[in-house]
This record gives structure tokens, sequence and C-alpha cells, in this order.
């Protein structure tokens, strides 16, 4: 079955205030279909080239916190998700990034949540793993997260 010339999935951020932008899975914007004004540029830009994954989430939020997006139905682009795209490769360099930008604008919770729900999923996909190994003993360890880390010191510095 060819897939030339389909649409696949149409993406509706639900909240483009710079709260609904915070939570990102929710409301990812897709890139190739924005258009700003220079103003805004101006005013809220350059990207911040020290992120790696989440430099357009970076430069939402401080729109939104500045100005009023709108959306329009009507679909004005494509994107295609590469398995080998940068994103895709290092999803949780991506992921912790994302949440360094949602510390930094002020939105913890948010970042706790994310940071908490994929904690959960990796512990319980070790616990099963684990338990198909050995499923006599329940005692388990889990090596540190690497992209938790520059998280949780953000996180610890910002709350303590």
């Amino acid at each position: 079955m060819s897939i030339v010339g389909k649409t696949l999935l149409t993406v509706h951020p639900n909240r483009l205030d710079a709260e609904g932008l915070a939570v990102w899975g929710e409301n990812a914007v897709t890139q190739p279909s924005c258009f700003f004004s220079r103003v805004a540029w101006q005013n809220c830009g350059p990207l911040d080239e020290s992120l790696n994954y989440a430099m357009d989430l970076d430069l939402w939020v401080k729109i939104a916190k500045t100005y009023s997006i709108r959306k329009v139905e009507a679909i004005l682009a494509a994107a295609v998700v590469q398995e080998n795209a940068k994103t895709q490769r290092n999803i949780g360099m991506m992921y912790a990034e994302q949440d360094i930008v949602k510390v930094r604008h002020g939105y913890e919770s948010y970042a706790i949540q994310d940071i908490a729900q994929w904690v959960n999923r990796y512990v319980e996909s070790q616990r099963k793993i684990y338990r198909l190994q050995k499923p006599i003993s329940w005692i388990i360890r889990f090596p540190l997260l690497r992209p938790i880390r520059p998280i949780a010191r953000i996180v610890w510095r910002k709350l303590f």
C-alpha cells in the first residue's frame, strides 16, 4: 500500500498559550506550519543555540508569554518523522531538554509530571524484564537515567 500523497496524521494543538505549550506532548507545534511576525522574532528571539532539541519549545513559550498565538484550521504544511532524525535517535535527551525549558519558564510542575511519567514507565519495563529473568526475587536495581540528571539538578536548585 502506498502512502505517497496521503495524510497519515493531522496534529492540532489544543492550547497555544504559554502554559498550554508547556504541556508540549499534548500541544506540540509542527514547525513547518508556523508563521510569526518580524516584531515577534525581534522581541522574543533569537533561538537559544545552547539547546539541541527544545529550541523551538523555548521560542514558542517566549512568544506565547508576549503575544496571543492563533491557529488556523487549514493544513499548511507536512512533516515527515524520520527514524534516524536527531530527536528520534536521542528521544530521552529530547524529553530531558524539553523539561529543562519548562523549568526555565516557571513550569516546574509539568516538568516533574513528565519526569515521573518517564521514570515510572522505565521502572515498570525493568520490572517486567526482571520478572522474566528472575521470577523468585523482587530485589530490583535500576541504573540512573542519564537524561534525568540535568533536569533533577535544575529542579533541585530551583525548589531548594
